[in-house]
């Protein structure tokens, strides 16, 4: 937790949640999906990834290598101090779980929400031709980046109006923009995760939304019938846009992860416990 945009939600509890973030996104995404966790008796981390929360030349200069090396020594920690030891992320994020589960069979389970293997999403029909450019010398004169633009992956409206300010005012820490260097470490690290994501056994809940601006809804269907768990869920949102930790579907996320991390676990819930009495 070396950056002030991370933030830590703890209590003493014997169960952790690592959350992790999107791509150019930042912390604030995963707040309110943060404490409502927090609030049913799970200690929460949500650190930010290499190359976020600073300037879009540090995230140029960042491998997919370098998030994934990152998630797994933070897991590897909370596993020394939890135990169990729950994993969730948005889109880049939700990719990491996945990889943090191929090399590793203790996660208690996982939530995985618009999981991002590719950019083929309603807002970007004519982006992905771009992308190839950035495998090629060609990228390094080109150095082109992707500004992004309404709806920001954001379908409520007031929620929207939030995000636009805050990215205009900075303080977000959030990127308004997607370098194509960037896209092709995702589509590098898209690459490694479809040839082993069939040794996943971690139970898994993947939600995506229909109408998701940034990633089609296939995304998330490949990822559920290709791992290789026996326990997984497949939730399909019908009123949200990308980030679904912010959006009209928020509640729906949240209740749906807490119901299958407290099925999951084997630990006795206080809060749930509590809450039940």
């Amino acid at each position: 937790m070396n950056k002030p945009n991370s933030f830590t939600l703890t209590a003493g509890n014997r169960k952790a949640v690592l959350l992790l973030h999107g791509l150019t996104g930042s912390p604030f995404e995963m707040r309110y999906y943060g404490g409502k966790l927090h609030k049913m008796g799970y200690d929460v981390h949500c650190p930010c990834l290499p190359g976020h929360c600073t300037s879009i030349e540090d995230l140029k200069s960042k491998k997919w290598q370098d998030w994934d090396n990152f998630a797994k020594a933070e897991f590897e920690r909370l596993s020394s101090e939890y135990e169990e030891v729950y994993l969730s992320g948005l889109c880049l994020g939700a990719l990491i779980c996945l990889s943090i589960a191929i090399e590793n069979d203790t996660p208690r389970a996982m939530a995985l929400l618009s999981p991002t293997l590719s950019l083929d999403g309603w807002s970007l029909p004519w982006f992905r031709f771009l992308i190839v450019l950035a495998f090629t010398p060609v990228a390094d004169i080109l150095d082109y980046s992707f500004t992004e633009r309404e709806p920001y992956g954001v379908k409520n409206e007031h929620v929207r109006k939030r995000v636009i300010t805050l990215l205009a005012s900075d303080n977000l820490s959030a990127y308004d923009r997607y370098p194509a260097v960037t896209f092709a470490e995702l589509l590098r690290y898209s690459k490694y995760l479809k040839k082993n994501m069939s040794r996943v056994k971690t139970p898994a809940i993947i939600m995506h939304p229909e109408e998701d601006d940034i990633c089609d809804i296939r995304n998330a269907q490949y990822i559920y019938e290709n791992i290789g768990s026996d326990n997984k869920q497949f939730v399909r949102l019908t009123n949200s846009y990308h980030i679904v930790t912010i959006d009209n579907d928020k509640d729906i996320v949240t209740n749906r992860t807490i119901e299958f991390f407290n099925d999951a676990s084997t630990l006795l819930d206080n809060v749930h416990m509590a809450n039940e009495g």
